[in-house]
């Protein structure tokens, strides 16, 4: 079974009688009860008027957008283009693109940092299974050591950590290792270490979740993460959501790492 470049799962059902003999299925992933594609979907009619109004507030001349044009800018690009649960993957690679032209710019405002930091994660996730998506994610990490701008945002915070869950299945092990590097004194249980220096991160809830996500991890880094939560675990008030980290961190089948580091 192989995932193929449009989305779908490609099964072959291999004759026991006949030696390499085989039969292709092939089940559709995005949508249901669409039939299966052989090739990629072509482009809505109104994608140019949405790349139009990306680049209005991503561009490289600076023009004026009220906030609330900026914060309204994901409802506006669906009624472009449809509901965001019906974009396939040829559309949210296109997206992609235009965002990263106008990646410089999205420290213009709190909103233009948050907006593009949602649409960007969405439009590159899972980070996998697309031709170039190797290509994408390493110019998307290319941001992180600079991070986010307006870090007094608790929202802001937010956005970054979600990004970077969605787009984990394409980061290399050294890339999760510095992810779960820069995050581990916010997960470990008070009083273990001293925090780092530079801003303080926020975001608790979702770090967890991201460092969950880190299926590249080694076991043991797992192991030892696993520890941490279980402690947290202890306390009434930690977050429900806590025990869904601890059980994808523990599973046996893991939906993109290796085995090995099951």
């Amino acid at each position: 079974a192989t995932l193929t470049e449009i989305g779908t799962l490609e099964v072959q059902c291999v004759a026991q009688a006949e030696q390499g003999r085989r039969w292709n299925l092939e089940f559709q992933l995005r949508g249901l009860g669409e039939e299966s594609e052989a090739t990629p979907a072509e482009l809505p009619a109104r994608f140019p008027e949405a790349a139009q109004l990306i680049e209005r507030m991503y561009g490289r001349q600076r023009k004026t957008v009220a906030s609330a044009e900026i914060r309204s800018l994901r409802s506006q690009l669906e009624r472009l283009l449809g509901p965001r649960d019906a974009w396939d993957g040829t559309l949210l690679r296109e997206l992609f693109g235009v965002l990263w032209d106008g990646a410089g710019k999205r420290r213009r405002s709190a909103e233009h940092e948050r907006i593009w930091l949602n649409l960007a994660g969405y439009a590159l996730r899972p980070g996998f299974g697309y031709p170039l998506d190797d290509w994408r994610v390493e110019q998307l990490w290319s941001l992180y050591e600079s991070g986010i701008q307006f870090h007094k945002e608790a929202r802001n915070w937010a956005e970054w950590w979600i990004l970077w869950r969605r787009v984990a299945g394409g980061l290399d092990e050294a890339a999760q290792l510095q992810l779960f590097k820069n995050i581990a004194f916010y997960l470990q249980p008070p009083g273990m270490s001293k925090r780092p220096s530079g801003p303080k991160k926020q975001g608790y809830d979702d770090m967890v979740r991201l460092a969950a996500s880190l299926e590249r991890l080694p076991a043991e880094g797992k192991i030892e993460l696993g520890g941490w939560l279980l402690q947290r675990l202890r306390k009434p008030k930690e977050n429900v959501q806590t025990w869904w980290a601890l059980g994808r961190l523990g599973a046996r089948e893991p939906v993109y790492g290796s085995a090995h580091q099951v």
